[in-house]
């Protein structure tokens, strides 16, 4: 996956703050571009309080009101989903501590979101959530963590669809 450079600018006018970004080389904005759309989804990511979004290029484009805020919902997703990325650990035993066994756990919940996140960034149009069912290292804990794990994926899913949904019914 290529890298775009982005460019960020945040400006404030006397009505409104909002952010300007300008995608190097590219003429004209194009939601359905998955590299455009993490740009733009990242970028709202670090200003979650604008209230407009120009993208910048040859010919700009204003996102405001009803679309900026479906937007930010998803840049929303992508921000817990990269916290998760790095923050997410499983269950302790009874005894509290975590077992060696779950850093080598295929679903370690730390690297499921972190493969969420990939996924997500490689193309938001069509982040699928979870990609296959998970499977633990049969100790006790381990139903706790699937299920935990599972369950935010889903209620990331089940938000970032409802966004898309409103996001089509805008055009």
């Amino acid at each position: 996956m290529s890298e775009l450079k982005v460019m960020q600018e945040l400006m404030t006018s006397e009505r409104m703050s909002y952010l300007k970004v300008t995608i190097e080389g590219v003429e004209i904005f194009n939601h359905q571009d998955p590299m455009h759309l993490r740009a733009i989804i990242q970028a709202l990511q670090d200003y979650p309080g604008v209230q407009g979004l120009v993208i910048g290029g040859l010919k700009e484009t204003l996102i405001k009101d009803r679309a900026l805020d479906l937007l930010k919902e998803v840049a929303e997703i992508r921000r817990l989903l990269q916290r998760y990325s790095t923050t997410a650990q499983p269950p302790g035993g009874e005894d509290g501590k975590i077992s060696g066994k779950c850093s080598r756990c295929p679903s370690n919940p730390e690297r499921v979101f972190k493969e969420a996140l990939e996924d997500f960034d490689r193309d938001p149009l069509n982040w699928k959530g979870l990609k296959t069912s998970l499977k633990g290292r049969g100790l006790k804990q381990c139903g706790r963590c699937l299920n935990s794990t599972e369950g935010i994926l889903r209620r990331l899913k089940s938000t970032y669809m409802e966004a898309f949904k409103r996001i089509e019914v805008l055009g």
